[in-house]
């Protein structure tokens, strides 16, 4: 499993802190002090390891103020949900026109799609940031952003308690046992939306209700080898021009149709259980008419080979992912004060 990141404030100068913590959330979020914690600036560390597709971490943090607008959600490119464990004080918002509070205990649900304004008090998080399309097969569309899954309710009990220890243990998991968290995690998590009171439901476009039922089709017949855009027009009986505009941020469905075709491949190969396939037989499973082309598109996708991913049995993302990137980008910060630190690098507090 990939190594754990860590980054404090306390590993740089005062001076320097403020612009340091600004730039350690700048791809998520834009930053401001409250207004009566200005003169202390800001304060927090920050953890996280690829588990994937996730990026799992915690924080904490003095009071603070945060921002994602239109203009950040244009730059980053993050279609991503984001899940906050609340461990320590509270948080108030508006999530695109929802108000929004939530205190120990509680599970919030941000669409980083979507815009936020919030407050929070001196406080931790347990953060997961999970791909659109890994919740939505589960959970269905809905505007998720804004959700406050109440500690009252049993079913946010037992997430907040599996998340917490699925986190403890993450560096522990080889690559067929981290799959299985992630997968128990998204079950429980659709388990609590679903038994929600609050209305999820409301605004869903026509649009992407079909999309999300294509995505439901694709992953029922990835294994079928005339699966592609056209046996898709000819199922759901749209035109080319509205499929493609379903699926034009992703490249196109047949990008998509693609890269799902090969994560099931990943899956495949780093199955411990039972007798392993050879690569021809995956290749074939997944879709592809040879093992060549099949390695060729699993090494642009994934930056490795089908025989070293099953070699190494560690759990890998998608080369040039977002979220790969967001775990580069924090990984450059902390290079950087590396770099600086005069006194060597700062041993990490006790976990939360």
């Amino acid at each position: 499993m990939e190594k754990e990141l860590f980054l404090s404030t306390d590993m740089v100068d005062s001076k320097l802190r403020d612009d340091f913590w600004r730039d350690a959330v700048k791809p998520v979020f834009e930053l401001s002090e409250n207004s009566d914690d200005h003169l202390k600036g800001f304060s927090g560390t920050l953890r996280s390891r690829m588990m994937g597709s996730l990026l799992v971490g915690s924080t904490s943090f003095n009071e603070q103020k945060y921002e994602r607008t239109r203009r950040l959600i244009i730059h980053s490119g993050f279609d991503h949900y984001v899940l906050q464990i609340i461990l320590a004080g509270t948080l108030r918002g508006n999530f695109n026109g929802i108000d929004v509070f939530a205190e120990p205990g509680d599970i919030v649900i941000l669409d980083l799609s979507q815009v936020v304004s919030s407050a929070v008090e001196k406080g931790a998080r347990i953060t997961i940031i999970i791909p659109r399309h890994e919740l939505e097969k589960l959970a269905g569309w809905r505007n998720l952003h804004g959700a406050v899954l109440k500690s009252q309710a049993p079913t946010t009990g037992l997430l907040f308690n599996y998340v917490k220890g699925m986190v403890d243990i993450s560096a522990q998991l080889n690559a067929t046992e981290a799959i299985a968290a992630k997968e128990a995690m998204l079950l429980l998590l659709a388990s609590s939306l679903n038994g929600t009171e609050q209305d999820l439901t409301n605004n869903v476009a026509i649009n992407l209700t079909m999309r999300h039922r294509i995505l439901a089709y694709i992953d029922d017949n990835l294994t079928d080898y005339m699966l592609g855009p056209h046996s898709l027009q000819q199922h759901f009986h749209v035109s080319r021009s509205h499929l493609y505009r379903a699926f034009e941020q992703d490249g196109g469905v047949a990008k998509v149709i693609r890269d799902k075709r090969l994560e099931l491949a990943y899956r495949l190969l780093v199955e411990t259980q039972g007798k392993q396939l050879s690569l021809k037989e995956i290749a074939y499973r997944c879709g592809f008419p040879d093992a060549s082309q099949f390695t060729k598109a699993f090494k642009s996708l994934y930056g490795v080979t089908p025989k070293n991913a099953r070699q190494s049995n560690t759990l890998i993302s998608p080369d040039g992912s977002s979220i790969s990137m967001l775990q580069n980008y924090l990984a450059s910060q902390a290079d950087k004060v590396k770099a600086n630190h005069p006194d060597g690098p700062v041993k990490p507090p006790n976990r939360i």
